[in-house]
């Protein structure tokens, strides 16, 4: 089975129906489940989900918050993580804070639409898409 590290952009295609990858991510979410992959989040993940997701109210927040928690292991964040993902050649903070959380984590893939993220990682990224063809194959 594959250790699967979501990014904070795979949470909030679950929790929106208007965005372009929402069926495809509701349709992972439910493998990932079902068939007992193991994945994780990192915690800050969980602080940008809200964040960004501000304009639905706090409940709809907190129990989207409360499922991804009892759906997904969260890495713990260190500061050697922290340290870590600053070295990396991630373009911004958050992406470096997900890479090395994933990495020391061992991940298969790193679940994210972001094309330009994780380039140089060990973990190679994948869209939630390409992810259910190939668990479906």
């Amino acid at each position: 089975m594959y250790k699967i590290f979501l990014d904070t952009n795979f949470l909030l295609d679950c929790a929106n129906e208007e965005r372009k990858r929402h069926q495809s991510a509701i349709e992972l979410a439910g493998i990932l489940q079902r068939e007992a992959f193991q994945s994780a989040i990192s915690p800050h993940s969980l602080m940008d989900f809200d964040y960004i997701s501000r304009d639905i109210s706090k409940e709809l927040r907190t129990g989207f918050i409360q499922a991804f928690l009892s759906f997904y292991e969260v890495i713990p964040l260190t500061a050697e993580l922290c340290s870590h993902a600053l070295i990396s050649e991630e373009r911004d903070y958050e992406d470096g804070i997900i890479r090395a959380c994933a990495e020391s984590w061992e991940a298969d893939y790193i679940v994210s639409a972001d094309k330009s993220a994780y380039v140089d990682s060990i973990i190679p990224r994948v869209e939630a898409e390409d992810l259910l063809e190939k668990i479906k194959s």
